[in-house]
């Protein structure tokens, strides 16, 4: 159906590649899964300014 899909968010966001402009997906599928994926690290993993600069898995650790 569809030969390649490429996903493009916004690719200068992160030159590095780690956005989801940088990847050719084969299947609507893999593309949801992957963006879930990238999604739930962005919102989990990667330090947040607007909590100190740490990770909100840090600050749950922090208040519990």
């Amino acid at each position: 159906m569809f030969p390649h899909l490429r996903l493009m968010l916004n690719p200068d966001l992160a030159p590095e590649c780690d956005s989801l402009g940088c990847y050719i997906f084969e299947t609507i599928q893999e593309a949801q899964d992957h963006a879930t994926r990238w999604l739930w690290t962005y919102n989990n993993e990667r330090p947040n300014m607007g909590i100190g600069g740490i990770t909100p898995m840090q600050k749950l650790k922090m208040v519990a």
